[in-house]
């Protein structure tokens, strides 16, 4: 191997060179920096970007070094730019010094003559000293390499620079150094120098071979790491990618769900913008119903507010006036005074010297009388008067109307009708003059002055205490108006109050639900990012070992594969469970919404039931109630005032004609304003009434409406329809109740108006009387709406606590649903675990069915062949039989018959046993179907809703195999009784076959053996056609049994005609022997049985008893044959059928066996989709209720109408 020499004319310049530790640190950094594989391969903006990181300037040439992929390695570039970058190999400071050093290369001989070098010293080394001095550029300072010798003990190290003619004042560069001291070390004269030189080299070149190789090795299994990486970062990427996709249809599952909730929140939206609007409406009109009763009853309070000025003022004119009539009575009494003196001083002028006893005086006494008389009776006018007006002030009192104008005034009537010097007819001045009056005269003027003054003194009196009284009735009513204003304002305010409160705790609860949302979010971002940190990690931990091993990252390519084909498999059922779970749980979702809705319909209907009837009830009592009362009232008044009436009719009727023409218009207006007051406030508290209770309908009505929308949004509709329905009703009602009473009020107008007409006299004199009785109801009224109201007030609190009540029952219901809920899932574990149990008995149970199977097909095994045995036995059976008969031996066929009666009574036993066996088998049979009906009575029990459609199908299939089970019962019943009846007719023919022999036998002739014959052969021949339409009927039986019972039967059937032929054979040649020793002997048999024709009677005798011998044997023979044989054949369908039931026994067991398996496998489906539907439903119910929360929120309506 040729080494690169810097100093050798011919040695290229320029090539790759290790890099230094400093450079390889840096470029090491860079990599890091720029996230380059230091030891990898590089793209082309790869590389620039990081020899501008370090600051290298790159030629063009080098990039044409790149691969066609436009890769090369980052090691092998930095190097080559780092060379590319250095200066040329200076072996000396000028050319004259390079060739000098050229020349010096060559040895010199002893005379000074250049020599060859040996052939060890030929080739240089090409190694450069000091690389640990070299920074990357190929130069390093002078001190550092007297240091380094100086450190190796070297003193003169600055006179060996200045000898090989380097500066000591500048950079050093390290090749020409090297090259230096190898010529020096070659232009020495001594071998041993030179000798052990070319050993350093030999060992350096043999040292760097192997760098080289180790470079090489160390290249390889760099591109070998390389390939690793890149099939780690491509695995990485599909890991990525795959993570991406399931990501990406993760995010498109839970868009699509987000979707369809958005979907159906905007559905709920809208629908809760609809009853917002409708119940805005309902509120509007409920406000503007208010807004105009608040109107009517500010009209109100405005009328009795004028009502009570009106009345003030009159209270005032009336103290005026009273006021101004003492004035007058005080004039008077100075006018009566100055009269008094006038006429004492006319009396003493004039009457001075008559005499008292005169007939004048008689006369003026007389006169006096009237004049007294008169005054009297102007007093009653007074006091009538003063009772009139004390009427009116209790008819002020009690209705609060305004007098008419019409009237006068009382100091107008007192002007009128007071005894004045005006209106006095007998005290002119001209009567003074012509009547003479007395001491007596003058003393009841004076009793008529101070009648007068007490009794005007009263009057005032009693005005004041009527004033009085009206004003405090007023203040306690203005005192009662205040407080119940103040009681509304209270109450509006308390209202507010917990409808702002009710808001306050709404929002607090949206700020919780928010709350618990960014939590989840943040939970659920948490949990995407500690997926992400583990998948990042796993993919580190991948990395990591893929770096350790290239051996290992095969193995896990292998196992990637697999993973990967896994992971396909196991997300493609993912897929499908997570399409099939949402498709089920959108059909257990809309059950459950139906469910429900048909509940809480069943619940809305029965309560709207039973609030209808409970307010029909309500209804009709008080209406009943009120009628009654009316009745009641309108009869006690009624007979009050006609008793009245007549009492003081006849009293009142003098006193009354002459004001009847005058107060009749006034008395009939008032009389209709108070009837139509009555009246009108009457309709009022009946509408108020109806208003009240329409208000605490709509106000529970409301409450159930609101309590729905909590629970279902489907109930909302139907709630409204009912609620229009009910609202249209109640308008009916209402409709109806005005009608009612716009009828009732126009009878009672009539009535009134008739009564009024009959009974006007009476009335007027019981006007004051009336009043007080309609200012008594109306103080009934009063506190009937008092009672009203505090009855609103008690049924607004009983409302709030049955609220409540509702709340609690609601949390109780809830509780007790959760309650039931976990009962259920309970239920539902011990119903699996249950099943589980169930399931590994049935395991066990079919294990052992499966030995009693085995068991089964062993013993039918051993049963066939005990058949085939007891078939080859009766063959043995007939032979020996056969030969009894031909050789005619009593005692044998004895044994044989005792024999043959042995092998049928164990065979019978065989047969028992296989009955008892078929019972057992048919008992176990009948177990495992009770057992599979209670397994399925427990799936049925843990299973759920959506097993019921399989549990259905499992049933009818059981019962469809049952049906099957039975049929073919029937069917073999109807087999064998078919064979039974065969076998009845082969006995009655066998029977008839006796009858022939017998015949045969009582005729003795030739010609019977030839019918004998032809009746044999017509009997072979009907039973050959009877067992030909036997194998067909069997044929027919058994097609569905397949070609193994086909075959078998047809091989029974030719056995048995071969034995019906045999034995018909055997007959016929035992009949025809019979027949034959029956004949005459023949000529040719004379000479040979002369010995025997001495006595032929006693022959024919034995052979007869001989013949009826063998014929009864012969049929005993044939019967217990054909017994065993029918017998054996019932045995063998029966364990055909028996095997063919256990066969679909066992089938049936394995399909129940795979069916526990897959309800096992749904049950637990189905419970974690139950769990998921809880926890969706759950957050929904969530979800619905913050949604209504923020509908009330925005929407705060008042619910409760206004009590007045």
């Amino acid at each position: 191997m040729h080494l690169w020499n810097p100093d050798e004319l011919s040695t290229p310049r320029g090539a790759g060179v290790p890099l230094s530790s400093c450079l390889e640190d840096r470029l090491r950094e860079a990599c890091s920096e720029l996230e380059i594989a230091w030891d990898g391969c590089a793209d082309h903006n790869d590389l620039l970007a990081l020899c501008e990181h370090l600051g290298l300037e790159i030629h063009v040439d080098i990039l044409q070094n790149l691969t066609a992929d436009g890769l090369m390695n980052v090691h092998q570039f930095v190097s080559m730019v780092t060379n590319q970058n250095k200066p040329p190999t200076p072996s000396a400071s000028t050319p004259y010094r390079q060739l000098k050093r050229h020349h010096s290369t060559q040895p010199f001989d002893e005379g000074g003559r250049r020599i060859a070098t040996p052939s060890a010293l030929s080739s240089t080394i090409g190694m450069r000293l000091f690389s640990t001095l070299d920074d990357g550029s190929g130069f390093t300072a002078v001190e550092e390499v007297l240091d380094a010798w100086m450190e190796e003990g070297i003193e003169n190290s600055a006179e060996i620079l200045q000898a090989l003619n380097f500066s000591l004042n500048e950079k050093l560069s390290l090749s020409d150094l090297t090259m230096a001291l190898e010529n020096e070390l070659l232009v020495t004269k001594n071998g041993i120098h030179q000798a052990a030189l070319a050993s350093f080299k030999a060992e350096i070149r043999y040292l760097l071979e192997q760098v080289d190789r180790e470079l090489r090795e160390k290249e390889k299994i760099r591109s070998d790491l390389e390939k690793a990486e890149k099939q780690k970062t491509q695995l990485a990427t599909e890991v990525d990618e795959h993570h991406s996709a399931i990501e990406h249809m993760n995010n498109l599952n839970l868009r699509k769900l987000e979707q369809e909730h958005r979907e159906k929140l905007a559905a709920v939206r809208s629908e809760l913008t609809k009853e917002m609007d409708l119940m805005q409406q309902q509120a509007g009109l409920q406000r503007e119903e208010l807004e105009a009763e608040v109107e009517k009853i500010k009209e109100d309070e405005c009328f009795l507010r004028d009502h009570l000025s009106i009345s003030v003022k009159e209270n005032r004119r009336l103290e005026m006036e009273l006021l101004d009539s003492t004035d007058k009575l005080e004039e008077a009494q100075i006018q009566i005074s100055k009269l008094q003196s006038s006429l004492d001083n006319i009396i003493k002028e004039r009457f001075g010297d008559l005499d008292l006893g005169s007939a004048d005086l008689f006369l003026q006494e007389e006169r006096i009388k009237q004049l007294r008389s008169s005054y009297e009776a102007q007093c009653r006018e007074l006091q009538d008067r003063i009772d009139e007006l004390q009427s009116e002030l209790q008819e002020f009192h009690g209705l609060g109307r305004v007098l008419q104008p019409g009237q006068k005034s009382l100091c107008e009537e007192l002007e009128t009708k007071s005894p004045g010097m005006e209106s006095d007819p007998g005290i002119g001045s001209e009567d003074v003059q012509t009547f003479s009056m007395s001491l007596e005269a003058e003393m009841m003027l004076e009793q008529l002055k101070e009648q007068h003054l007490q009794e005007m003194e009263d009057l005032r009196k009693q005005l004041e205490r009527k004033i009085s009284e009206f004003d405090q009735m007023v203040e306690k009513q203005r005192a009662t108006h205040d407080e119940q204003k103040a009681a509304l304002a209270l109450q509006h305010q308390q209202e507010v109050q917990a409808l702002r409160e009710e808001t306050d705790r709404f929002q607090v609860q949206t700020q919780e639900l928010q709350s618990r949302l960014q939590e989840a979010h943040q939970e659920r971002t948490q949990a995407e990012e500690r997926k992400e940190l583990e998948d990042l990690q796993e993919v580190k931990r991948l990395r990591q070992q893929l770096l350790e091993t290239h051996t290992h990252s095969a193995h896990l390519e292998e196992r990637l594969k697999t993973l990967e084909d896994q992971q396909e498999q196991s997300m493609e059922e993912l897929r499908r469970q997570h399409a099939e779970e949402i498709r089920r749980l959108e059909e257990e979702h809309v059950e459950i919404c139906e469910d429900r809705l048909r509940e809480e319909r069943q619940k809305v209907q029965g309560e709207k039931a039973e609030l209808e009837k409970r307010l029909l009830e309500d209804y009709q009592t008080e209406k009943k109630l009120l009628q009654q009362s009316q009745e009641e009232e309108l009869k006690i008044r009624g007979e009050e005032v006609k008793r009245r009436c007549e009492e003081k009719c006849e009293e009142v009727v003098q006193s009354l004609t002459e004001k009847w023409h005058r107060e009749k218009a006034q008395l009939d207006e008032h009389n209709n304003e108070a009837l139509q007051l009555l009246l009108e406030e009457e309709m009022l508290r009946l509408v108020r009434e109806q208003e009240e209770k329409e208000a605490t309908l709509r106000e529970q009505l409301e409450e159930r409406h609101e309590e729905a929308l909590l629970r279902e949004r489907g109930r909302v509709q139907v709630r409204e329809e009912q609620l229009e329905e009910e609202r249209e009703q109640l308008e009916r009602e209402k409709e109806k109740e005005e009608k009612r009473l716009q009828v009732l009020i126009s009878e009672e107008r009539a009535l009134l108006e008739e009564r009024h007409r009959e009974a006007v006299k009476e009335l007027t004199a019981n006007h004051s009387e009336e009043r007080e009785a309609l200012s008594s109801t109306l103080d009934k009224l009063r506190e009937d709406i008092v009672h009203e109201r505090s009855e609103t007030s008690r049924l607004a609190e009983e409302n709030f606590v049955l609220r409540k009540k509702i709340t609690t029952l609601k949390e109780e219901d809830l509780k007790e649903a959760q309650g039931e809920l976990i009962q259920k899932l309970e239920h539902l574990k011990k119903g699996k675990m249950s099943a589980q149990r169930v399931a590994e008995n049935l395991k066990k149970q079919i294990s052992e069915l499966r030995l009693q199977s085995q068991q089964l097909e062993d013993e039918n095994g051993m049963l066939s062949e005990k058949n085939a045995q007891n078939i080859v036995d009766m063959e043995t059976l007939r032979q020996q039989l056969a030969e009894l008969i031909k050789d005619e031996d009593q005692n044998k066929l004895t044994a044989c018959v005792s024999a043959l009666e042995a092998e049928l009574t164990a065979a019978l036993e065989d047969a028992a046993k296989l009955e008892e066996r078929n019972v057992q088998l048919s008992e176990q049979l009948s177990e495992l179907r009770e057992k599979n009906h209670v397994l399925e009575m427990s799936l049925h029990s843990s299973s759920l809703q959506n097993t019921k459609l399989y549990r259905e199908e499992v049933c009818g299939l059981m019962e469809q195999d049952q049906l099957l089970l039975r049929r073919e019962n029937e069917r073999l019943q109807v087999e064998v009784h078919d064979i039974r009846g065969d076998l009845l007719q082969s006995r009655e023919k066998i029977h008839q076959l006796d009858a022939t022999i017998s015949s045969l036998k009582q005729n003795r002739q030739q010609s019977q053996s030839s019918a004998l014959q032809t009746a044999l052969e017509q009997e072979n021949a009907t039973l050959r056609r009877e067992l030909e339409a036997q194998r067909e009927l069997n044929k027919g039986c058994e097609a569905s049994r397949g070609h193994a019972d086909v075959e078998s039967l047809q091989q029974e059937n030719e056995a048995l005609r071969a034995q019906m032929t045999r034995m018909s054979s055997q007959l016929m040649e035992s009949f025809q022997a019979q027949l034959v020793g029956l004949l005459p002997p023949s000529p040719h048999r004379i000479p040979r049985g002369q010995h025997r024709a001495e006595d032929p009677d006693n022959q024919q005798d034995e052979r007869e008893t001989k013949m009826k011998n063998m014929e009864e044997r012969m049929r005993e023979v044939e019967l217990s044959l054909r017994n065993v044989k029918l017998l054996l054949r019932e045995k063998v369908f029966q364990l055909r059928d028996q095997l063919h039931k256990n066969g679909k026994a066992d089938v049936l067991i394995t399909d129940l066996y795979m069916e526990n398996a897959q309800l096992l496998k749904a049950l637990e489906k189905t419970e974690k989709r139950q769990k998921i539907s809880e926890k969706k439903n759950y957050l929904l119910e969530e979800k619905i209720c913050s949604l209504n929360r923020i509908v009330r929120d925005l929407n705060p309506a008042p619910s409760l109408p206004y009590h007045f």
